[in-house]
């Protein structure tokens, strides 16, 4: 049979995902495609809630900042937890076997729930001490407090909302999870339109004035612009009200920082009720009825010790390394600082499709596997890697050609424009190698293979890439630009390591 002419249907009848397509390219870019638009869509929200954030002054900028460390390792104890529902599910999906999916779905929801409630109290308890054992200062802290308080009180929400788009995604529809993180992700912004700033008018440059006439029958009329201006010029009384009757008041709360908590908590409720809806009544391989065992079982609990707790100490290997590669890179100065910044926003938009691919490839490996299909397991792994790696050139191309205007649209600063422009074509140049890494990761991890990808990330970022930053930066002083080659070793040797692995098949022998 012809690789690009396999009836997946017949593979398995009821495995969504792997029904998707007529061919193997064709499933793996019906699967992608909302998951990568998904992650580009939550990327272009989250730059939306900095400029927001942002606007409100640099001390509101300075209390999310702070508590970002934290931010990231509560975001990593909820993926390590979505990653290990997405292989059961996944897998239970490819067996055929519909109780055993539901009940590991019924689960999935108790589980993200009680995880949420966990950490909602450890970091509302915590909330007044995080900020300052991480160094904010007096200007700061309150806003810092607050922020992580209003924040902690989401993330029953949150955890419930990101663990059941996982389970969605894996049993085969990502539509469901990027239409309900747009919603909650469209929440959030007008959220923060309405609560951030405190109410004000808002100029219309555009259509008719509409002008208020001191007349006996105190009559209104409507005139042309031009006409306005020409009464205007005999009336300064008319002028006054023609300038009030262009804009429009709009309300505000005028809560600052915190009206950004607000929203956000309260987009994260919004997400994990759209979710929870679609979980009772979408018609997926995921779908439950409400009533059923909803009690965690200890082989369901036994898989997450054995998926979870892996994927879960990668994260804070991850974490832990980021502190510590910006407490380096600070030394440098304002300026490199400022472009390494600007560099890893940009970057944020490259590796978007790697990770949505990643959510693709754990769906379709562990769906085969979960049919007995090795076969398909290996031909979805070397399309996904193939289809991938052109996709993410394709995107890297103009981004390298364009970096000079690109680091222009956020910053006015020669100097670090010019910086900027030589460490964005660098991350450019090399972002292969790190979507590399994030793709293979999530075929291992649709095999259940956790452990290698955690060794991975543990050896790359301890053993390669701080040592490598400290060493282009410190004792070279090749400056950022030194930086981010570093960098791309790192994500060089990561790649290698992962190619090795999956061209020598050991990531099935987890499964």
């Amino acid at each position: 049979m012809s690789r690009h002419n396999v009836n997946l249907s017949q593979k398995a009848s009821s495995a969504n995902a792997l029904a998707l397509g007529k061919s193997i390219p064709e499933t793996i870019l019906r699967l992608s495609g909302p998951a990568i638009l998904e992650q580009f869509l939550i990327c272009l929200t989250s730059l939306m809630d900095t400029a927001m954030v942002g606007s409100a002054g640099a001390a509101a900028t300075a209390s999310v900042a702070i508590n970002i460390s934290t931010i990231w390792l509560i975001n990593g104890c909820i993926t390590a937890l979505s990653v290990g529902f997405s292989f059961l599910v996944s897998h239970s999906v490819g067996e055929g076997n519909q109780e055993k999916t539901q009940s590991v779905v019924r689960q999935s929801i108790i589980a993200s729930a009680a995880l949420g409630a966990v950490l909602m109290t450890a970091v509302f308890s915590l909330h007044r001490i995080l900020p300052k054992l991480l160094g904010a200062s007096s200007d700061v802290l309150p806003n810092a407090q607050a922020y992580l308080g209003i924040i902690s009180l989401g993330l029953i929400p949150q955890a419930l909302g990101v663990v059941l788009s996982a389970v969605l995604r894996s049993a085969g529809n990502t539509k469901l999870p990027m239409a309900a993180n747009l919603c909650a992700n469209l929440l959030n912004v007008a959220g923060n339109f309405l609560l951030i700033y405190p109410s004000r008018t808002l100029s219309l440059p555009w259509g008719r004035t509409s002008l208020a006439m001191a007349a006996p029958a105190a009559s209104v009329l409507t005139v042309s612009a031009p006409a306005a201006s020409a009464l205007t010029a005999a009336d300064p009384t008319a002028s006054l009200t023609a300038k009030a009757a262009q804009t429009i008041p709009i309300w505000g709360a005028g809560l600052g920082i915190r009206g950004a908590a607000i929203a956000t908590a309260l987009s994260q409720y919004a997400l994990a009720l759209i979710m929870l809806y679609h979980i009772f009544h979408a018609p997926t391989p995921a779908r439950i009825s409400p009533r059923g065992n909803y009690r965690l079982q200890k082989r369901t609990l036994g898989s997450l010790f054995r998926i979870s707790v892996p994927v879960l100490l990668e994260r804070c290997t991850l974490c832990l390394g980021q502190i510590s590669l910006t407490a380096i890179i600070s030394g440098l100065g304002t300026i490199p600082l400022a472009a390494h910044y600007l560099t890893n926003q940009t970057e944020g938009l490259l590796y978007l499709p790697a990770y949505g691919f990643a959510y693709t490839a754990t769906t379709l490996i562990g769906q085969s596997l979960g049919a007995k299909d090795r076969t398909l397991a290996s031909r979805f792994c070397r399309d996904i890697c193939i289809i991938s790696t052109v996709v993410i050139v394709a995107a890297c191309v103009p981004v390298f050609c364009l970096a000079r205007f690109i680091i222009r649209l956020f910053t006015t600063d020669p100097q670090v424009a010019a910086l900027g422009t030589t460490t964005i074509q660098i991350a450019a140049a090399t972002e292969i190698f790190f979507s590399f890494s994030v793709i293979a990761s999530g075929i291992c991890r649709g095999a259940g293979d956790v452990k290698f990808p955690l060794a991975v990330s543990i050896i790359g970022m301890w053993g390669f890439r701080i040592g490598l930053v400290w060493l282009a930066a410190r004792v070279l002083m090749l400056g950022v630009a030194g930086v981010w080659i570093a960098i791309a070793i790192d994500c060089f040797v990561r790649s290698v390591l992962f190619l090795n692995r999956l061209i020598r098949g050991k990531w099935m022998e987890a499964s």
